[in-house]
């Protein structure tokens, strides 16, 4: 009876612990098959481009502080630092489903992040606006700040939970201009709020490398590489600024009546510029101001029964006119203008050998003439 009860009680244990098992094992295998035949719902955009804008060796750390917080997701491409943000660049679909951010660093307390929303199918691209005021500059706890705010408005922008902004409203934002009504408070979830934007007029320093090339008449063409320095106010419109250029003219030989002359030298001049954009990458522009030439002269070659023209140094003042455009290419840009010289005075090389002097030549009053420049 003994043995009876024991055995019976060893099969109801068993049976016991069977059960359990199966009870924890099957759900579990169930679960499995759950998670393996259904692909999980990816809620972030297929792409998000990240640019940094600004100089300084705090911004090196920072792409990654970003992308680490995306959970080392390979949508996400970090393109390379520009120093300046071109607001072209900004408002220019990629044709890519996703969002593009620039993150600008104006100043150690303040960051702006500039937002870019494509949804494919043919919409037009949405915009965001956010500015991020750091207590400390841009250390380990504002680099965290900035990387929380990208991450947030990207995942919220692009699951529709950010009212956005319109392309005339960016435009103001890139431009640095007080928008015309008061700006509305976006729904980040770091509670960040937006400030008022306000004008801001800063100097811009542009040098750039170009060459001119002018018409004189008889005298030939004056041509030559320029090399400028402009300084304009950057942030408004229209743009008003200086421009000083040197150039460099390349030796000329103009010949008459068997007398050739060497013609070389430098010009130098300084000019009001006036800007206006008329899209987001091309500025017309205008500039006004005074001239001066240093010509050498020398003879090359004269016939035996001529008298040899003197060598010597000529300055000749002049004002001048241009028109032209600016294309902006990222951090470089390219300009191109039609240039009018008007002289002082009229210029004429003569020789004396005779009772009475032989002109040889005679340069324009007006020299009509094109410049192309590379500045950045």
């Amino acid at each position: 009876m003994t043995r009876s009860t024991g055995a019976v009680a060893s099969a109801v244990t068993g049976g016991l612990l069977g059960a359990a098992l199966l009870l924890v094992v099957c759900p579990r295998a169930a679960l499995a098959q759950v998670d393996t035949d259904v692909p999980r719902a990816s809620t972030g955009p297929p792409r998000v481009d990240l640019v940094v804008v600004g100089e300084g060796p705090t911004l090196q750390a920072l792409p990654w502080r970003i992308t680490s917080w995306f959970g080392g997701a390979e949508t996400v491409r970090v393109g390379r630092r520009v120093p300046r943000l071109d607001p072209g660049v900004v408002l220019t679909p990629r044709g890519e489903r996703g969002v593009s951010v620039w993150v600008v660093l104006e100043k150690p307390g303040r960051v702006r992040l500039f937002f870019s929303l494509e949804e494919g199918s043919g919409l037009p691209p949405r915009y965001l606006a956010s500015d991020v005021a750091l207590a400390h500059g841009l250390d380990e706890v504002g680099m965290e700040q900035v990387a929380q705010v990208a991450y947030l408005s990207t995942m919220a922008l692009w699951e529709g939970r950010l009212e956005t902004t319109s392309r005339q409203e960016m435009q103001r934002r890139l431009s640095g201009r007080r928008p015309d009504s008061q700006p509305r408070r976006s729904a980040v979830v770091t509670g960040e709020r937006s400030v008022n934007q306000r004008a801001r007029r800063s100097l811009e320093l542009r040098p750039g490398l170009g060459y001119g090339a002018r018409w004189r008449g008889p005298l030939g063409m004056a041509h030559g590489p320029v090399v400028g320095f402009g300084l304009s106010s950057a942030g408004s419109r229209p743009e008003i600024g200086g421009q000083i250029r040197g150039q460099w003219l390349l030796p000329t030989h103009p010949e008459e009546h068997g007398i050739e002359l060497d013609l070389r030298g430098y010009a130098c001049s300084l000019g009001l510029t006036l800007g206006h954009r008329a899209t987001d990458r091309v500025t017309a522009t205008a500039e006004l101001g005074p001239s001066l030439e240093i010509i050498r002269r020398r003879t090359r070659s004269v016939p035996s029964d001529y008298a040899r023209v003197a060598g010597d140094v000529k300055l000749r003042p002049a004002m001048f006119l241009a028109l032209g455009a600016r294309a902006d290419l990222g951090p470089a840009s390219l300009g191109g203008a039609f240039v009018t010289t008007a002289a002082w005075y009229r210029t004429r090389y003569q020789y004396l050998d005779e009772p009475r002097p032989k002109t040889l030549f005679t340069a324009w009053i007006v020299q009509p003439g094109l410049w192309a420049e590379l500045s950045w």
